[in-house]
């Protein structure tokens, strides 16, 4: 695939998620809209965004959950489901409990899964792990577990750690999701790195809108 500013736009989900981002960072996130494939924040913004995004463009509105370690408990990642939906969210991406995958309480994380598939009423959701800190063994289980519950996109990171998946990984991931979900990388800074995930297997790119401005203007 030719990368384009259209096309490259088309995939990127931009997200305004650091502790020094304020409502204005909020808002000029979302005069980027209409032209990316999602706007991603946390739940204390989301209705700060709601109020600010057009209606057209409400369901490219994306609500993170128990981000960005995924260590909350189950009950909050519900509740803060439940929180974004009443806010209109369109979509969510859930961070799964490192520590319980680590651990191999895969019930625990099927149930946690499950209720937070149910608290989002139709919406689409996306499972984010940490792929990096992880054998193929155990995202193999994680990725397997996503699809029987219709996860719609299984993220490879949150881009918060030190380590962040190879295109190598990557490349396994897809070889193991095989055409059964989409797939997100984040951590991406630079225009070599998002051709590089998106030629692995990539769906969508998670971005700060200046790193995604930066990286459009080597296309224009």
């Amino acid at each position: 695939m030719e990368l384009t500013t259209e096309t490259l736009s088309q995939r990127l989900i931009l997200t305004a998620v650091m502790p020094f981002d304020d409502g204005s960072a909020i808002d000029k996130l979302l005069t980027f809209t209409d032209s990316c494939h999602g706007v991603a924040f946390l739940p204390s913004f989301i209705h700060l965004a709601k109020t600010s995004i057009s209606s057209e463009n409400r369901g490219k509105l994306i609500g993170l959950v128990g981000y960005p370690t995924g260590g909350v408990s189950t009950k909050t990642k519900v509740n803060e489901v439940r929180d974004m939906v009443y806010e209109r969210a369109g979509a969510f991406h859930v961070v799964a409990n490192t520590g319980y995958i680590l651990s191999g309480n895969w019930d625990d994380i099927h149930c946690e899964l499950q209720a937070v598939q149910h608290a989002a009423s139709q919406h689409p959701v996306s499972v984010f792990m940490e792929a990096a800190y992880l054998s193929d063994h155990q995202i193999m289980r994680l990725v397997n577990l996503c699809a029987d519950l219709g996860i719609n996109n299984i993220g490879t990171n949150t881009g918060w750690l030190p380590l962040n998946p190879d295109v190598d990984q990557v490349l396994r991931i897809k070889e193991m999701v095989h055409s059964r979900m989409g797939i997100i990388v984040a951590g991406v800074v630079n225009f070599d790195q998002a051709a590089q995930y998106l030629k692995s297997g990539a769906d969508y790119i998670i971005i700060r809108q200046q790193h995604a401005e930066a990286i459009l203007a080597q296309l224009a």
